[in-house]
């Protein structure tokens, strides 16, 4: 089993504590909360109709998205009228 982590050149010895199947389940449960849970989006209107436009189910009243497992979250930062969130727009 190889492990993978976040490794820095330094003198200080690196560790590796997260095996290939720790970071897929790590990724597949986010993707579980996101579609079950959400997350709330503060003032953001303009976010909020994007990310329904985009196939989320949104709930204005509680500032509210849900993700679905089907979302690809790169094709809103491909939309050339979305907000700059990767600050990469020029």
């Amino acid at each position: 089993m190889s492990l993978v982590g976040f490794e820095k050149p330094s003198k200080i010895p690196s560790f590796r504590i997260f095996s290939r199947d720790d970071l897929d389940a790590i990724h597949w449960v986010s993707l579980d909360i996101l579609e079950k849970t959400g997350i709330r989006i503060v003032e953001g209107e303009e976010v909020l109709e994007m990310l329904k436009n985009k196939g989320c189910s949104v709930d204005f009243k509680k500032e509210t998205v849900l993700f679905h497992m089907n979302f690809h979250g790169v094709t809103i930062f491909e939309d050339k009228r979305a907000p700059d969130f990767l600050g990469t727009k020029a």
